[in-house]
């Protein structure tokens, strides 16, 4: 935290480093055994096997959203457009889901069979 406020304050590539370095410095204290609750490992694992999906499926979505609803303009900072925010989010979830489930799961059976073929050539 002190190199984030430290790279506000000063101008320049020293202070990108400041903030490159103590990350990587954090990133070598994380390793290890981390106890989580059932219900946390589930939302890991179940985010984590969609985030492809979601990576695809998302940035289209969302501009289409701004193309055809919000017509090029920004929402004010309110509780109502915070409720929009959080309920874009959740349908955005529950399509990358129903994406995933359509057409992601059969990845692996169709990428085995295009390899055997490849492989029978």
């Amino acid at each position: 935290m002190g190199a984030l406020v430290a790279s506000k304050l000063a101008a320049g590539i020293v202070s990108d480093y400041s903030v490159g370095v103590a990350l990587a410095l954090w990133m070598l204290a994380l390793p290890g055994s981390w106890g989580a609750p059932g219900w946390c490992r589930w939302v890991v694992v179940g985010l984590s096997e969609i985030s492809c999906t979601l990576y695809v499926v998302h940035f289209p979505l969302l501009f289409f959203v701004a193309a055809a609803v919000l017509d090029g303009k920004q929402w004010p900072a309110n509780g109502q457009q915070f409720l929009w925010f959080g309920g874009m989010t959740v349908a955005i979830l529950l399509i990358s889901v129903g994406v995933l489930w359509l057409f992601g799961r059969n990845t692996d059976r169709v990428r085995t069979r295009l390899w055997g073929q490849v492989i029978a050539q």
